[in-house]
């Protein structure tokens, strides 16, 4: 899939005509427009699946959504994920989960898993 990033729509209009015509997937961080897709299938005509944030795909254009069925070209919400990773993995979380509910004290929990006290008050509460 190829991924296309732009700060506004003219930027995205310029980043489109350096596509790769061979592409079949395309991910754009701009509400899907007319001219947007016509963009993308004058500079990469085999692609098959449109995707961009769920927010914006419900703001897309019935008349878009029926035009790139009509060519069969799906357009799908694609929920990239936001915001800065997880520090701890899952097998860390559910330990965390299962010392508490064995009932061991939280401080003994953030000693033995070398994680700050607040962390595992919020692993625990399930904030």
């Amino acid at each position: 899939m190829e991924v296309v990033k732009a700060k506004n729509k003219s930027e995205l209009m310029d980043i489109l005509l350096e596509l790769d015509s061979e592409i079949n997937e395309i991910y754009i961080n701009k509400r899907p427009s007319a001219d947007i897709v016509v963009g993308i299938l004058n500079n990469a005509p085999k692609v098959k699946t449109i995707y961009c944030p769920p927010s914006l795909f419900d703001q897309t254009s019935q008349k878009v959504v029926d035009a790139l069925e009509n060519v069969e070209i799906k357009l799908k919400p694609f929920d990239v994920n936001r915001g800065r990773p997880k520090k701890y993995g899952e097998t860390l979380i559910n330990s965390i989960k299962a010392d508490a509910e064995a009932g061991k004290p939280i401080k003994t929990i953030a000693a033995k898993y070398d994680i700050p006290l607040r962390t595992a008050y919020f692993y625990i509460n399930g904030s």
